[in-house]
This record gives C-alpha cells, structure tokens and sequence, in this order.
C-alpha cells in the first residue's frame, strides 16, 4: 500500500484534452480583428448603417421611398436592417409629427420678426409719447450714420 501513496494520480483524460486546446488556441488572436473599412470621402451616413431603425426610416423618407413595402426593401438592400411594414408606417408617422411640431414652434418666431407698417408706426408712437419727438429723432439719426 505504500506505494500507491508515493505515486501521482493520473490526469483526467477531460483535463488534457482541455489543455491540449488551449495549446492549440493560444496562437490564434482572442478576437478576430474586423477589416478596416477604406476611407472615401463619401459621407458618413450613406455609406454606415444607421444607429437606430427610426434613422433609417428617415433617410428612406429622404430617398422617396414613402411607401412602407418600397422603404423596407430599400432599407434592407441599403443598411441590410429588417424593417416591418407596420413598424415603418409607425415610425415615418411619428417622424412627420415631430416635424410638424417643430415647424409650429419655428412660426411663432417667424411671425413676431415679421411686422408690418402699421406696427411699427405704433411702436414709433409708443417711443415718442415715452421719450419725446425731439429724442425719437436723435435715435433715427443713429441709425442713419
């Protein structure tokens, strides 16, 4: 009996084989390298694929593909992204809202810039009851010089 104490076990046939891949795996890279794509001088966005499905509906929208089967080909043939029909009417409805939105908060702004005559006649009035005809024209002379 004494002399199975002095002997080692024997490795587990799983174990070796565990290093014998490793042996063989150690050569080879963690991860493989993705080949760098060619700089062109192309913008970005019409050679990279979108960050997200909402952009890609919206350069589908850009290109004239409005029509939910002809931009789902488009955007699948272009960014090879799949886009369902009912999700590209859904977002390409909430892009155009958002873009209505926007315009109505951009025409207030338009309008206030824009007045007529008659306002700023009112305005000038406005100026001269509060400072005066004599101070009213030194403040145009300002402008003329």
């Amino acid at each position: 009996m004494s002399q199975k104490k002095n002997q080692k076990p024997a490795k587990p046939k799983v174990e070796a084989d565990e290093q014998e891949a490793i042996s063989l795996l150690s050569g080879l890279p963690e991860t493989p390298e993705p080949p760098s794509a060619p700089k062109s001088s192309a913008p970005a966005s019409a050679t990279q694929t979108p960050l997200t499905k909402t952009e890609a509906v919206r350069q589908a929208i850009a290109a004239g593909k409005d029509k939910p089967t002809e931009g789902c080909q488009w955007i699948r043939e272009k960014f090879y992204l799949v886009v369902a029909p009912n999700l590209f009417s859904t977002l390409k409805a909430q892009i155009q809202k958002g873009e209505k939105q926007k315009a109505a908060k951009e025409a207030p702004k338009a309008a206030a810039t824009n007045t007529d005559g008659v306002d700023l006649a009112r305005k000038v009035k406005a100026l001269v009851a509060e400072y005066g005809a004599e101070q009213v024209t030194q403040m145009a002379a300002v402008f003329g010089e």
